[in-house]
């Protein structure tokens, strides 16, 4: 089984970004980054999902893709991580 979790920036300064992320703009947990440190940090979780299925279905893939932001320097209005 895939799984795909899609983010959107939704917050963004010198030294922060905040992303809601899951299959659902409208219905999607947020996490914010450090630009600085890179310490990634969840916010909400997916509406009606448990923290633990949360973790598992979504934000443990939004973590990973923002660890690639971080890596990078950059930090795309949108983006995704499949599996």
């Amino acid at each position: 089984m895939g799984r795909l979790c899609r983010l959107w920036r939704v917050e963004d300064g010198p030294e922060l970004a905040v992303y809601a992320y899951g299959d659902n703009r409208d219905k999607a947990g947020r996490i914010r980054i450090s630009k600085v440190d890179g310490a990634i940090e969840r916010l909400e979780c997916v509406p009606g999902l448990s923290d633990q299925d949360d973790w598992f279905i979504y934000s443990m893939l939004a973590k990973a893709r923002l660890e690639k932001c971080f890596k990078t320097g950059e930090y795309p209005a949108e983006t995704h991580l499949a599996t």
